[in-house]
């Protein structure tokens, strides 16, 4: 090769490799974000796993009289569970006792949803629950929310005080030996849950599982 063409290949291979390393450049951050949007789906995909095995654990309880964790729920506490490695928390919800969203009364109502949710966002989750029901049976205490408010400590807050599986109709009314349940799991920890609602039947011990619902416990929701 002579000089002058070693003089014109040198340049070349220099453009080459500078287009080489903006592809690189451009590609690398691409694949590091792929990456952890994988990693971050594995991750929930396990923890969804996990608070599974954990509705599966307390459901067991449930059925089984005699299970050593079926007092603890029974009593409304929060059950700890170490499963494949990790710490979970169980509890139970007894849907008979909590306010019936189809059939409270207004002023009952109303004053629940103020409390979860606060003043303004409660007044407009008691125009919606009012005019909703009127029309149809509410199938699901999120209907009353926006879409935003579903999966917050707000529809935490919510499900906690309401139900539509056959609750009270006046927050001091008896409650009633209607056999719907509420296991709620989560991650210790972590602010993901996940809830399960099911129907047993005493006698058989058979289930329904009626609703399951992933929620998200934050620590606030600037409630107005």
């Amino acid at each position: 090769m002579t000089g002058a063409s070693r003089g014109i290949a040198l340049p070349a291979v220099l453009v080459t490799l500078a287009a080489l390393a903006a592809i690189v450049t451009t590609i690398l951050p691409r694949d590091r974000a792929r990456t952890d949007t994988l990693a971050a789906v594995e991750r929930r995909s396990r923890e969804r796993l996990l608070l599974d095995a954990a509705l599966a654990r307390g459901l067991l309880a449930l059925l089984a009289p005699d299970d050593p964790m079926t007092e603890a729920l029974r009593q409304q506490e929060e059950v700890a569970w170490t499963f494949a490695g990790r710490e979970l928390r169980i509890a139970l919800g007894v849907e008979s006792a909590k306010l019936d969203l189809n059939t409270a009364d207004p002023g009952a109502l109303a004053a629940v949803l103020s409390h979860a949710l606060g003043s303004s966002r409660g007044a407009a989750a008691l125009e919606t629950a009012l005019r909703e029901r009127s029309l149809a049976l509410l199938t699901s205490v999120d209907q009353i929310l926006p879409l935003a408010d579903r999966f917050s400590a707000a529809a935490v807050r919510l499900r906690d005080r309401l139900t539509v599986h056959g609750g009270l109709a006046e927050a001091d009314a008896p409650v009633s030996e209607r056999p719907v349940y509420t296991l709620r799991a989560r991650l210790s920890g972590r602010a993901a849950l996940r809830s399960q609602t099911v129907l047993i039947d005493p006698e058989t011990r058979r289930f329904i599982a009626v609703e399951r619902v992933d929620l998200e416990d934050g620590p606030n929701d600037d409630l107005q």
